[in-house]
């Protein structure tokens, strides 16, 4: 928007002012006549040339021009953990053998007049696919990345007329808890049940779904002894979390009277080691 005013500084209306972009650029309108306060909006769109581009103003009460200067710049894509809330925090954390959804797309949240294929690229801790493709109508697109191997690594978005988006992700072992309290059984009767939940999370917490179906071993002492409600009068040794979830649950059955120690373990977490106490 431009403004033309006299001598004194006053608006001055019905005064004709040209745009002219340079290169391909558009302005629109082109031309517009001055308001009561003198000014004269438009809007100026770069054109697809990178780099300085200028905006020439001409009005047809003098002859001075003006110019103004813009940088074209390629959009930036973006990885962000919800499109809803651009600034909501994507887990950077992932368990092995656990995944965390992103999504992906222009950071500027523009509506994709045409599909756009965005490929994805890493080093060796994280799984994600070769490329995800955006639809037509569309502005971001989800994708799965999972932990493969402890370490760090970079997911780097990219896509032709983009600049690249990185976002870096810590993958370790997993850690395992008694639900969401964290809190190991209470005391138990003897000949007493209750019903445990077994959970995992990413290494610091992260409430990431597992990739695959995961088997925790699980390794009572002679006070007490596990079981599933299904089958509450055979043992087991072994809890399994399906794919695309966190929890499990089984039955812990007081035996004799003492502490019993509970060890829950599986290849790609912590160890959980823990105890309870068996009451006549």
């Amino acid at each position: 928007m431009v403004q033309a005013l006299d001598a004194h500084g006053h608006g001055v209306s019905g005064q004709q002012i040209s745009f002219t972009p340079s290169g391909d650029g558009t302005v629109v309108p082109a031309t517009v006549i001055t308001d009561a306060d003198g000014t004269a909006p438009t809007a100026w769109t770069l054109g697809s040339t990178l780099g300085p581009q200028t905006l020439t103003i001409k009005a047809s009460f003098t002859s001075t021009v003006l110019t103004a200067h813009a940088t074209a710049i390629l959009p930036p894509l973006a990885i962000v953990g919800d499109p809803s809330y651009y600034f909501y925090g994507l887990s950077q954390s992932i368990g092995i053998g656990q995944y965390a959804t992103a999504w992906v797309g222009p950071g500027d949240f523009r509506v994709l007049a045409a599909p756009l294929t965005v490929g994805l690229s890493h080093k060796s801790r994280i799984s994600v696919p070769a490329s995800v493709t955006i639809p037509a109508g569309g502005t971001f697109q989800a994708i799965q990345i999972v932990g493969t191997s402890a370490g760090t690594d970079t997911l780097t978005a990219s896509a032709a007329g983009y600049t690249s988006a990185t976002l870096e992700f810590f993958v370790d072992l997993g850690t395992i808890d008694f639900g969401l309290t964290g809190d190991p059984p209470g005391p138990l009767k003897v000949g007493g049940t209750r019903g445990v939940y077994l959970c995992s999370y990413g290494p610091h917490g992260e409430y990431n779904l597992l990739a695959t179906a995961t088997t925790f071993s699980l390794a009572p002492s002679a006070n007490i002894r596990f079981t599933t409600e299904a089958a509450p009068s055979t043992p087991v040794t072994s809890a399994t979390i399906p794919a695309a979830n966190y929890c499990t649950n089984f039955v812990v059955q007081g035996l004799r009277v003492g502490t019993a120690s509970i060890t829950i373990s599986s290849p790609n977490y912590k160890t959980l080691v823990t105890s309870l106490t068996v009451t006549p």
